[in-house]
């Protein structure tokens, strides 16, 4: 059988091994034509060389410029521009006035980027010259520096060249640093300077410190020059020239010391900038404003670049970008003419920068401050903080480098103490609450086979699937197996999913903020693209599984089936309806006057289960015998059951017994056990005192309501009883195919699935199992809704032997030591058929809730929720009715403190496992 086995193995290791001689050489051989195809024909598919029609190009070559000055003994520089000669019809044409010269960013095509406004310039009557910058364009593509001030020597040689004597400059992006320099260098030879969406103060690169930018560029070039080589990309990806001189542009570039040229400017200067600048904030342009003191300030309801026109930018913002420039560019033709200093606004900012903890954040805060909120906030939560972050960087608070730094550094730090806890932490952990509802003993076996078949795979679907990845985690840590791998994978997955998450929001983030700003005024907008990111984030992320489109399947249906409504949720329209009661009964607790014979206001919280049951058995054989077990150590516990079984006045024969708190609720901590070791187990858990009953087989189970009629005259210890309601339990069974998983059975079950996590939580060592085809497997044992059981309205099932039975239990009730009575409340009953219930043969009282009773049947999937609420609110006036009834005869209600201190004291004192079985 090995060798059997052995065989297919090794072939199919071989031919894994030919196939990647074959990729490697394939892969080769593409990169060697790629890089031929590049240098021998270069093909142009950005257009960054093609002239349009009609345009004059003037080549002039210049010295090879350093920052300092020409580089000694290197070689020329060849420089192209574009030409525009004026429209002498214009009325801002002057035959003697100095040209306009155009500047363009990085990256670029060079002096197209001009090919619109360069020419529309010229119309209006001014001679345009636009410049390729070394490296882009027709001009030299490698030189020394890049720097913006060597590019400011290269445009005054040019100048030379060309035998021009001043100029109007104008820079746009990155060669607002060119003009400024120029400026510096011969001020006498600029006539006036336009600063385009211009880069300026240190501040306003992108995280405002010198050298995390200057990081940045290093890793940038990796990126857009070194790793595009061993691509064969054959220059789709753009010129290998043009992507060098883009990355060197901004690591040649100091802008520290453009705060004091504009400090000591004199020149008079524009400044054209655009709102919604997504590049260069247009507070940036706001302070050059406030620093260049000869200066205007225009600004335009527009982007970064509305130099291109249409489509990038409106028509319109271009004309009134265009018009402005002519008009300054001709009032400062002539030497000496004051500028007409002030500000033009066609796009008034009316929000308020965002805060932390009143600190603003913007720009002007120090990176790694911004860097340290963002990783505590990644604590709190990644997803949402990621979310904020990227709508921060949307409205140009932010730099994108630090906020992904901040955000994958938050990230990983998260993961690997999410690890580090269980690696560290071990078993010892799974003491905790908190991480006890994360990861179980018996979960960890299914996380070790998790991360046995598909480290990887289970790693990035964490990050799709909300909840897994703390409990997956923190397990990998505890089991230590594959750290290496486990931690590489982890990192690998922070290192995608965090920029795809970032982007997503800067993508998305810009379009529902304008649709909100329609809508919404001050912070309301960011709360709503917040709000909207988060769930569009939310699809997305569980769209990428089958799993996961089940969960989201389960999320949908959440909003209209209310029997999964949480209850704080669930009971909200009953709060203005039992204000109404209360004024008509006057009084806000009087329902707590009904059951004078069950402890803590009839039965509201935390009564004692076994005092109730001991008030019903004395007289009624169908009530399952109980015992009670006080705390102590586990053995001590299971003795004490022990000696019960051993004592026939106890009812109790033997295993398997019911384990439950003594003060419980919603099945919490309920157990079916089946022999001593079990027993010891629960009590390991479960600490609080319990009791234990017998186990009734059933299978069949139901819940019925009763209530005293308080229409009927008298003493209301005499008055009879009905039947409100009857629920009929159905409990959770799933079928087997043979090839899914108990998991998938459950997350594909269109019910089970809105209650899946409670059903893996409670079959976590089983939850990886493949059930045979038609073999079934019950889900869940214990007769409560949120356990997984569904209910339905079992009014079909009252009949006159039922209420017989019903009302004989009932009114047979005493309180040990002073016989008062019940009036209200639900009995739990276990039987063998619904023919047996109808009948009343063979019933097993389970359990008697008292005045906080739900008449469950009220969680009926198939009915509407006016009938719920219609049965829910009927309820409570029958609980208020008998309440003021007793209060009448002289029974006191529980006050407002004595009812939250029982439930204080009750939620003190739950202890134990919150799933059942």
């Amino acid at each position: 059988m090995t060798t059997a086995s052995a065989g297919p193995g090794r072939s199919l290791r071989r031919a894994w091994r030919a196939a990647r001689q074959h990729i490697l050489l394939s892969y080769l051989a593409l990169l060697l034509l790629s890089h031929l195809v590049i240098a021998i024909w270069n093909p142009d598919f950005w257009v960054g060389y093609r002239l349009p029609a009609e345009t004059a190009v003037e080549v002039v070559h210049v010295p090879m410029m350093l920052d300092d000055g020409p580089a000694p003994n290197a070689r020329d520089v060849k420089l192209a521009l574009w030409h525009w000669p004026p429209d002498p019809k214009s009325e801002f044409y002057r035959p003697d006035a100095p040209p306009v010269l155009l500047l363009h960013g990085s990256p670029a095509q060079g002096a197209r980027d001009y090919r619109r406004f360069g020419p529309r310039l010229a119309k209006l009557g001014r001679d345009v010259y636009a410049i390729d910058r070394p490296g882009f364009g027709n001009s030299s593509h490698w030189v020394e520096r890049y720097s913006v001030k060597a590019n400011a020597r290269y445009a005054l040689a040019a100048m030379d060249a060309l035998g021009i004597d001043r100029v109007h400059a104008v820079g746009w992006s990155q060669s607002g640093g060119v003009v400024l320099w120029m400026a510096e260098l011969e001020p006498q030879r600029i006539a006036s300077l336009t600063m385009l969406g211009a880069i300026g103060i240190q501040e306003g690169e992108g995280s405002g410190s010198y050298r995390f930018e200057h990081v940045k560029y290093a890793l940038g070039y990796v990126a857009a020059v070194v790793l595009p080589e061993l691509v064969p990309h054959f220059n789709l990806i753009g010129d290998r020239a043009v992507r060098h001189a883009f990355i060197r542009d901004f690591w040649d570039t100091d802008q520290r010391p453009l705060r004091g040229i504009m400090e000591r400017l004199q020149t008079p200067t524009l400044i054209l900038q655009g709102r919604h600048d997504p590049l260069v904030s247009a507070w940036v342009a706001e302070e050059h404003h406030r620093i260049i003191k000869p200066s205007r300030l225009v600004m335009l309801d527009a982007s970064h670049f509305f130099v291109f026109g249409e489509p990038m930018d409106d028509a319109y913002d271009m004309a009134v970008a265009l018009q402005t420039l002519a008009m300054f560019t001709f009032r400062h033709d002539p030497p000496g003419v004051p500028v007409r200093r002030g500000e033009v606004d066609f796009a008034p900012a009316h929000e308020q920068a965002p805060t932390l903890g009143g600190h603003r954040i913007d720009r002007t805060t120090p990176w790694f401050l911004i860097v340290l909120f963002i990783v505590l906030g990644t604590f709190v939560s990644e997803d949402l903080t990621v979310i904020a972050v990227g709508l921060l960087v949307v409205v140009g608070r932010m730099d994108w480098g630090v906020a992904l730094l901040g955000c994958a550094l938050g990230i990983a730090l998260g993961d690997y103490g999410l690890w580090a806890i269980g690696r560290f932490g071990g078993r010892r952990i799974l003491r905790i609450p908190g991480v006890q509802r994360m990861v179980s003993e018996q979960s960890l076996e299914h996380w070790s086979r998790v991360l046995d078949r598909h480290t990887a795979k289970a790693v990035f679907l964490s990050r799709c699937l909300p909840g897994t990845r703390a409990p997956m985690y923190i397990a990998a840590g505890m089991l230590a197996k594959r750290s290496r791998p486990f931690l590489m994978w982890v990192t690998v997955a922070v290192v995608i999913w965090t920029p795809i998450l970032l982007i997503a929001t800067m993508i998305v983030g810009p379009r529902l903020l304008g649709v909100f700003r329609e809508v919404f005024h001050g912070p309301w907008v960011y709360i709503a693209a917040f709000a909207v990111l988060f769930i569009l984030l939310r699809i997305a992320s569980l769209e990428a599984t089958k799993l996961g489109r089940q969960r989201l399947k389960a999320e949908a249906k959440y909003f209209i089936s209310p029997e999964f409504w949480p209850m704080w949720l669930f009971y909200v329209p009953l709060v203005p309806w039992m204000a109404w009661l209360s004024l008509r009964y006057r009084g806000v607790l009087v329902f707590t006057c009904a059951n004078p014979g069950f402890p803590e206001g009839g039965g509201v919280i935390g009564e004692q289960k076994s005092r109730i049951l001991a008030g019903f058995s004395a007289n009624q054989r169908d009530v399952l015998p109980v015992v009670r077990l006080d705390p102590g150590d586990p053995e001590t516990r299971v003795a004490a059951l022990d000696r019960a079984m051993t004592d026939a006045s106890c009812g109790i024969d033997g295993y398997p017994v019911v384990l439950k708190p003594e003060e419980g609720q919603r099945g919490f901590a309920v157990r079916i056990i089946e022999d001593r070791a079990e027993a010891i187990a629960y009590f390991n858990e479960m600490p609080a005192p319990a009791i234990a009953q017998v186990y009734h087989p059933g299978p069949a189970e139901f819940g019925v309501m009763w209530a005293r009629n308080t229409t009927e005259p008298g003493p209301i210890d005499d008055a009879p009883g009905f039947v409100f309601s009857v629920t009929r339990k159905t409990f959770p069974v799933i079928r087997g195919d043979g090839k899914s998983t108990i998991e998938e059975l459950i997350w594909h079950h269109k019910r089970y699935r809105m209650q899946a996590k409670r059903f893996l939580k409670r079959l976590s060592n089983r939850r990886d199992e493949v059930l045979d085809e038609g073999r079934t497997l019950q889900i869940a044992m214990a007769g409560n809704h949120c356990q997984g059981t569904m209910f339905t309205d079992g009014a079909d099932l009252i009949t006159p032997e039922l209420s017989r039975w019903m009302e004989q239990l009932a009114q047979s009730y005493r309180e040990p030591g002073t016989g008062k009575r019940f009036d209200y409340g639900r009995i739990d009953v276990r039987c063998a058929s619904e023919e047996a219930f109808r009948r009343a043969e063979g019933l097993g009282v389970v359990e008697i809730n008292g005045t906080s009773s739900e008449s469950t049947n009220l969680y009926d999937p198939n009915k509407s929720i006016f009938w719920m609420y219609g049965v829910l609110f009927r309820q409570w006036r029958v609980a208020y009715a008998i309440g003021a009834r007793r209060r009448a005869e002289g029974a006191a209600p529980m006050t407002i403190t004595e009812l939250w201190r029982s439930i204080r004291r009750h939620r003190q004192a739950r202890r134990g496992p919150a799933i059942a079985d």
